[in-house]
């Protein structure tokens, strides 16, 4: 009669599979969100000899590694982009347009706070009818910056690596008894 051993000893296999699989799916939202809220995006303005604006876009991950990097000539102005759902709710997103007429998105996404972003476009187009003053250097809102998120993914992983140690232990524990 040994159901009750049994049934123990299954439910602990149970147990230490659903834990490692919760912790792998905790682990991977959180560098999932990790790499969302590290993305970070500067925006460099400089006039050029040509009575022009030139500007350069980068993207970085927590300034530690460059995901993208663009060199744009001729820029003219900056505009905030709207993207609105079915419901009204709205994001929005700095574009540059150059003399050629094509826009460029600072952000590949939409985020809120309109303030914000329409704040930095007074900024850029004051740079702009006036590029001989220094060089323009800002990192663009709403891009990232949340240190917050950054600090609650980063141990939101660690608990998921916390609850897959406790399962590859709880396996083992289980292994040595049968």
């Amino acid at each position: 009669m040994q159901t009750g051993s049994d049934d123990r000893g299954e439910l602990a296999r149970y147990t230490s599979v659903l834990a490692v699989a919760s912790g792998g799916f905790i682990l991977f939202m959180s560098l999932v969100f990790l790499l969302f809220t590290g993305n970070t995006t500067w925006l460099t303005c400089q006039g050029s000899s040509a009575q022009t604006v030139d500007c350069a876009v980068q993207n970085t991950w927590f300034g530690l590694f460059t995901i993208h990097e663009q060199a744009l000539r001729d820029v003219r102005q900056v505009e905030t982009s709207e993207h609105c759902d079915e419901d009204g709710d709205c994001t929005y997103r700095l574009e540059l347009v150059t003399g050629i007429g094509s826009r460029v998105p600072l952000t590949a996404f939409y985020s809120a706070g309109r303030a914000e972003k329409q704040a930095a476009q007074e900024q850029i187009n004051a740079f702009l009818t006036a590029p001989e003053a220094e060089p323009l250097k800002m990192k663009i809102a709403g891009a990232s910056g949340q240190s917050g998120s950054a600090l609650l993914a980063s141990l939101s992983g660690i608990g998921g690596i916390g609850l897959i140690i406790f399962g590859a232990r709880l396996w083992q524990r289980n292994r040595e008894l049968t």
